[in-house]
């Protein structure tokens, strides 16, 4: 796609010397781990990426996806974006409210900030969106039950993700959502997330790309999945016109990790340039942290 090739296209630009290769497929982890594998045994040194995180993997531990890289990385160069989730990250110890008494929630929330239960986004008008809720228990075997809802700003009530979590599902609870309004106009909403049943536990909120949290966002904790792993290099984006400043979409850490033990990953692990020229359509300029990667991907095999 022209996105791999403009990549492609900026390690040439800075190290026209280094051999080239790519390997397709990505939109499952499946299909990324194997695509990453592949390069690996095709004689590849040094791997650059720039897909995102999936999120429906654990990121208060290694998944299988991170696991996988961690082999990859420690016997070569491992190069990823950090990720754009700069404005759409949320990373707290539950801090319990007001109880919800609507029959679909009947839990207590979560207080933001100041008596705050409720955290503003926003959606540019045609973009579809995901919410994602995450807490500290292991994948497989969550014993404390959280859930997700998305209000209207009038306090309407527009989406509920409340699976049951007994001790043998997922930490997890998904939204998904769209802006009907038109091009050029936001929808704005209120997402709640409430503890029906359990213990404290550190939690995190992430929305895909287009949606942006207006309050109580500081980016920190955006750097999860494969991206966080210690053999990996997350690469965040600074604008090639000033370059001593982070892109506030960058996304950013520490990250998290508390199975099977508590540790702070520093993370991302150094910046690249974004903003720059290439020859494919809709990428020139190319911004992003999936431009920043291949700049240091580039240095890389110069040094190499």
């Amino acid at each position: 796609g022209d996105e791999g090739t403009a990549m492609l296209e900026i390690v040439h630009d800075c190290a026209p010397g280094a051999a080239l290769a790519f390997a397709s497929g990505g939109s499952t982890s499946l299909e990324f781990m194997q695509a990453i594998n592949s390069l690996q045994a095709a004689g590849a040194r040094i791997i650059v990426d720039d897909r995102a995180a999936f999120l429906t993997e654990p990121v208060f531990e290694d998944s299988t996806t991170a696991l996988n890289d961690r082999r990859v990385g420690a016997a070569g160069l491992r190069v990823t974006s950090a990720g754009n989730r700069g404005r759409a990250p949320y990373q707290a110890t539950f801090n319990p409210g007001s109880f919800d008494s609507d029959p679909q929630i009947m839990g207590t929330r979560h207080d933001f900030g100041g008596g705050d239960e409720l955290l503003r986004f926003q959606i540019p008008g045609g973009g579809m969106v995901t919410i994602f809720l995450q807490w500290g228990n292991r994948f497989g075997a969550s014993a404390d039950d959280y859930d997700l809802c998305v209000r209207q700003t009038d306090g309407i009530l527009v989406a509920c993700s409340n699976d049951v979590q007994d001790g043998h599902e997922d930490p997890l609870e998904i939204v998904d959502l769209e802006c009907t309004a038109p091009a050029g106009s936001i929808c704005l909403g209120d997402i709640e997330v409430t503890r029906f049943l359990g213990a404290t536990q550190t939690f995190a909120l992430f929305c895909t790309d287009l949606c942006q949290f207006n309050e109580f966002n500081s980016s920190s904790g955006s750097v999860v999945g494969h991206k966080a792993v210690p053999e990996v290099l997350a690469v965040a984006a600074v604008p090639a016109s000033s370059p001593t400043t982070v892109e506030p979409y960058s996304s950013a850490g520490p990250a998290t990790i508390l199975f099977p033990s508590s540790q702070s990953r520093f993370k991302p692990d150094l910046a690249g340039v974004d903003c720059v020229a290439t020859s494919r359509s809709g990428f020139n300029p190319f911004c992003g942290t999936s431009a920043a990667a291949p700049h240091v991907a580039a240095v890389a095999a110069i040094l190499m």
